[in-house]
């Protein structure tokens, strides 16, 4: 998995198959500190409308849209900044890439295959992109 591999280049720790196609990367800096993740979906969805970019995909029936591609290259990119900030960072960082995010069965599934028994996060941030006015930032607390 590609996901994985790039994880592994970075020199994390990669804990794979976690609720089917799941997987989190754990970035310890050997200090002590919080223990933070960050969560992006990696799901393609079942839909037959046509792709309007040249980078399409490549299986019929199945398309990344919602901007599902962009949070797992997201996800990357803070893991390879943050790596590369270890030294100047305390406590620990956890990349949770999660599959099936749309009906939420990614997240069930992981947290049923035991999740929260490899990770011990005291926060989780993630993100989605969805309709609202530019420059807008919607939270929920938990």
């Amino acid at each position: 998995m590609k996901v994985a591999s790039y994880l592994e280049s970075l020199g994390l720790e990669v804990k794979k198959g976690i609720g089917g196609y799941g997987l989190v990367g754990i970035l310890d800096t050997g200090r002590p500190g919080k223990h933070i993740a960050w969560r992006a979906d990696m799901d393609a969805i079942a839909t037959n409308m046509p792709d309007v970019v040249e980078f399409n995909s490549k299986n019929d029936g199945v398309r990344h849209i919602c901007g599902h591609d962009v949070h797992t290259t997201i996800g990357l990119g803070i893991a390879d900044v943050l790596t590369g900030l270890k030294e100047y960072l305390n406590g620990t960082v956890y990349f949770i890439f999660q599959p099936a995010e749309e009906k939420f069965t990614g997240a069930k599934a992981m947290m049923n295959d035991g999740l929260f028994d490899i990770i011990k996060p005291d926060e989780i941030y993630g993100l989605h992109l969805s309709p609202s006015p530019l420059g807008t930032i919607l939270t929920k607390p938990r």
